[in-house]
C-alpha cells in the first residue's frame, strides 16, 4: 500500500440519487490512506440522509456561491499529498487509487496525472469509452476541454500553491480554465488505464447545451489568447452539427455571430 495520502473532493447539491454510487466507488478502491471531503450546498432532496450513512466522510453543509466556491473550500481543507475532484454523480473505476499513488511515487517529477474514462448514463451503463493521450498547451487551447476527463485527473497538492484555485466567477467551464492554468505550468502525464466514469444525463445532450458549452470554452480559451485556435475547431464542430442536424442551421449561424462579437 502506498504511503501517499489522497484527498477526494466532492461538491454536492441535490444529487441524492447518485451520490451513494460516488461514495461507494471511493470505498471500493480498497485504499486506506485517503480522506473524502464532501461540500454540500444545503441539498433538499435527501442527500444529507445518504451522507449520514458514512461516518468516515468529512462533510461541510452550508450555502455556497456555486460549484467553484464549494470545490475551493474542499481544496483548502485537503490534507493529502494528491488531490482528486469527483462530482456527486460520477464514479471511480476499481484500483484507480493504487495505480495513481504508485505512479506518483515512482515518478516524483510528475505533478499532474490523468487516465482514460467511460461515459455512463443515468443507470450506470457505459455508453462510450474515451481513450486519451498527452497534449500540448496549444492543443488544449485549440480543442477546448475535450482532451481530458475531469474525474480522471489527479494532481499534487503543491500544484494549488503554484496556479491558485478555481475561478469562482465561473459556474460552467471552471475545469477548463483550471486545466489551462495547470497546463501552462505542468505537463499532464497520461496512463492508458480507465480511471473514472463520467455520467451523462439524458437532458444534457441538447443542441442548445452543446452550443453553450462551446461558447463558454471559446471565451475561456480567448482569455488565454487561444481563441483563434479554438475558433477553427469550433467551425469544424458546427459543420458536423449542421450536417447531421440541418434543422439546427439557424442556431449554428446565430452562434457564429455571437462568437464574432
Amino acid at each position: 500500500m502506498s504511503s501517499l495520502h489522497i484527498s477526494v473532493i466532492t461538491p454536492s447539491y441535490n444529487q441524492g440519487n447518485f451520490i451513494k454510487e460516488t461514495i461507494d466507488s471511493v470505498i471500493a478502491q480498497n485504499y486506506d490512506n485517503y480522506e473524502h471531503i464532501v461540500i454540500d450546498g444545503l441539498s433538499a432532496d435527501g442527500t444529507m440522509d445518504v451522507l449520514k450513512e458514512y461516518p468516515h466522510l468529512n462533510v461541510i453543509c452550508e450555502k455556497d456561491s456555486g460549484q467553484s466556491n464549494a470545490l475551493n473550500k474542499g481544496f483548502k481543507m485537503a490534507q493529502g499529498d494528491i488531490i482528486a475532484w469527483i462530482n456527486s454523480d460520477d464514479t471511480y473505476e476499481p484500483g484507480t487509487f493504487q495505480t495513481v499513488a504508485q505512479y506518483f511515487e515512482e515518478h516524483p517529477d510528475c505533478s499532474v496525472l490523468f487516465g482514460d474514462f467511460h461515459i455512463i448514463d443515468v443507470n450506470g451503463r457505459k455508453l462510450h469509452h474515451r481513450q486519451c493521450r498527452e497534449f500540448s498547451l496549444k492543443e488544449l487551447l485549440q480543442k477546448g476541454n475535450s482532451l481530458v476527463g475531469q474525474p480522471a485527473v489527479f494532481f499534487r497538492k503543491s500544484v494549488l500553491d503554484t496556479i491558485g484555485y478555481l475561478d469562482e466567477s465561473l459556474h460552467l467551464g471552471m475545469d477548463y480554465d483550471f486545466f489551462i492554468r495547470m497546463r501552462m505550468k505542468y505537463d499532464f502525464r497520461h496512463i492508458s488505464c480507465y480511471f473514472a466514469n463520467f455520467r451523462k444525463h439524458l437532458d444534457s445532450k441538447t443542441i442548445d447545451g452543446t452550443l453553450k458549452d462551446i461558447e463558454i470554452g471559446y471565451k475561456i480559451s480567448k482569455k488565454f489568447n487561444g481563441g483563434r485556435y479554438l475558433m477553427l475547431y469550433i467551425n469544424v464542430l458546427i459543420r458536423k452539427i449542421y450536417y447531421f442536424n440541418p434543422t439546427f442551421g439557424h442556431g449554428c449561424n446565430y452562434f457564429r455571430y455571437r462568437m464574432r462579437k
